[in-house]
């Protein structure tokens, strides 16, 4: 009953971390009850453990989603919250139910050092982003604010340094209530994790020094046309979304920005298709001398069949200046996984074949679209490839709670901060937000209205480390696992 208890709490603490609550702090040691919990257990007993875990936080994080699943996709309660669960159980159940099973066995034979339990929980985190169905929402690391001291490390390691100081000082936590989690020297120990903590805070303090806005900047609009599902079904028109954006960035004119962004899936039409709505949308750019970048759809013809995409348009002076299609699709939502046994009978999308730059007239945009925001890999890669802006369009009218807009607010910043670049989020229903490359928001909407933001924003191109070493951090996390392992097998 102890190791449930200390296995529910920690859940909690984990969840308090993010929206609603946001109390941050608690990250800090959210992870420290789960540890001393799974540390006196067998393996086996650990594993049920690290089940229960997963289907906590996946509660406490995702509790929202049931509703989403209701109103948007029509299912019963009961259907949704089954899918709900199964979401947190395949995303997150096989690496934290592993990590569980990993400092159980660890732990019996060697007490753990807290670097090798950061570098557990990491390597976990890193299989989480990457393998099977890749959702990483509640990356430990996104439970702090990108634009905190803590943040900034994500310039050098991504998201993974941030999470492995805090799982270092969970472990440390929970060392001074379970000796297996207390290694053969504990204040040595202690001295390593409190300097890792000072050096990435003290990182942290010296890169925020650093002027991110200095010189000419560009004006830039974002609009946020409160465009949902309803105001479409009413409105029974695909120029109707064209013409409410339109009147909107009209408005924003006044203010003379020389680019405009709007949401995913800001229009529903065809844009490559000649149309009435697609003149007066190049008529626009043209007369108010404002470059688009928008969402809408894409389909072209296939040697079989008719292909569709989620793509993001450049309109430069009144004509189509360039394409990139989503390459990260959401499992289940955009396309059926190859070995999921049921195929549905509806239209599929197909991710775009390579990061590809907008270029607009005074700048070189990377977009990248929803849910890619949790991917680090996406817009690093249209950095390097010359982005000098960042742009997020995402379509969260789908969360049926503003806490699922912050957290994916919050971890859209990340990316700003890894490659060091100015961020615009273009959102339906908000929260739209302008964010500097330190990760702090700017400007932001209210949420559900219609309405823009004019602001200024400094296109620049700085190389950072994570843009040329990637997740090599996460991947010495992997390695050290590996290490420890070994030695507790030689043991």
């Amino acid at each position: 009953m102890r190791a449930l208890v200390l296995t529910l709490l920690s859940a909690a603490l984990y969840g308090a971390a993010f929206p609603p609550l946001g109390a941050s702090p608690v990250a800090w040691v959210a992870l420290a009850p789960f540890l001393i919990a799974v540390a006196a257990e067998r393996p086996v007993r650990a594993a049920f453990l690290g089940l229960v875990f997963v289907m906590a936080v996946g509660a406490a994080l995702t509790w929202w989603a049931p509703h989403m699943l209701v109103a948007y996709f029509g299912l019963s309660a009961g259907v949704a919250w089954i899918y709900a669960a199964g979401i947190a159980l395949g995303t997150a159940g096989p690496y934290w139910i592993a990590f569980a099973v990993w400092v159980a066995w660890a732990g019996r034979r060697l007490p753990l050092h807290p670097f090798a339990v950061a570098a557990a929980w990491t390597a976990a985190e890193l299989a989480r982003a990457r393998l099977l169905l890749g959702n990483p929402w509640g990356m430990l690391a996104y439970a702090t604010p990108a634009g905190g001291l803590l943040g900034q490390t994500a310039d050098a390691t991504g998201p993974y340094g941030a999470t492995f100081v805090l799982a270092a000082v969970s472990a440390v936590a929970a060392g001074a209530f379970a000796s297996r989690l207390r290694p053969r020297h504990p204040f040595a120990a202690l001295i390593m994790v409190a300097a890792l903590v000072s050096v990435a805070l003290a990182y942290g303090w010296w890169r925020m020094r650093e002027p991110v806005d200095e010189g000419p900047g560009l004006k830039v609009a974002i609009v946020q046309g409160a465009v949902t599902r309803a105001f479409r079904e009413q409105a029974r028109d695909p120029a109707a979304s064209v013409a409410r954006h339109l009147a909107l960035t009209r408005e924003a004119a006044v203010q003379k920005p020389a680019l405009a962004v709007w949401p995913e899936y800001a229009v529903d039409i065809y844009i490559q298709e000649p149309s009435a709505a697609r003149d007066e949308l190049f008529t626009a750019s043209r007369d108010l001398g404002i470059d688009f970048v928008l969402g809408g759809p894409f389909s072209a013809f296939g040697s079989t069949k008719l292909r569709y995409r989620n793509a993001v348009f450049a309109v430069r002076a009144g004509k189509l200046a360039g394409r990139y299609d989503k390459l990260h699709l959401v499992p289940f939502a955009e396309r059926i996984p190859a070995w999921w046994p049921l195929r549905a009978h509806r239209q599929e999308y197909e991710p775009g074949p390579r990061p590809f730059v907008l270029a607009t007239r005074d700048a070189r945009v990377g977009a990248f679209v929803c849910a890619e925001s949790l991917d680090p890999a996406i817009p690093r890669a249209l950095a390097t490839a010359g982005a000098d802006l960042l742009a997020n369009l995402s379509n969260d009218y789908w969360f049926s709670d503003d806490a699922a807009a912050l957290e994916q607010l919050n971890a859209a910043a990340w990316r700003a901060v890894e490659n060091r670049r100015w961020l615009l989020r273009a959102t339906p229903t908000g929260y739209s937000a302008v964010i500097d490359p330190h990760g702090r928001v700017r400007e932001m909407t209210s949420r559900g209205n219609a309405e823009f933001l004019v602001a200024d924003v400094w296109p620049r191109a700085p190389v950072t480390p994570y843009q040329r070493a990637g997740d090599l951090a996460a991947w010495l996390a992997v390695a050290g696992v590996g290490l420890a392992s070994l030695r507790r097998l030689l043991y």
